[in-house]
């Protein structure tokens, strides 16, 4: 089988941390990126990782105000 080859600009630092990764896997960089590439083409909607960490960020923070709400209820009733 023929095969094509990609070339990405990605920061050195990054390539070194997944490089680093990949190692401790036993795999390699080509098997890994191919791996996401099956993955991505596989499913019929591709999770947008971005949008699901930016929904996880607002909910996060729901809880958050939700917990601050508790506390100045409960000091609230401690006072009176």
């Amino acid at each position: 089988m023929a095969e094509s080859r990609i070339n990405i600009r990605i920061p050195p630092e990054k390539k070194d941390a997944f490089q680093k990764k990949v190692e401790a896997t036993g795999k390699n960089i080509t098997d890994v990126i191919l791996e996401f590439i099956e993955q991505y083409l596989s499913e019929e909607s591709p999770i947008q990782i971005v949008d699901l960490a930016q929904r996880l960020e607002k909910l996060e923070q729901a809880e958050v105000l939700k917990r601050l709400e508790r506390v100045e209820q409960m000091v609230g009733e401690s006072l009176a």
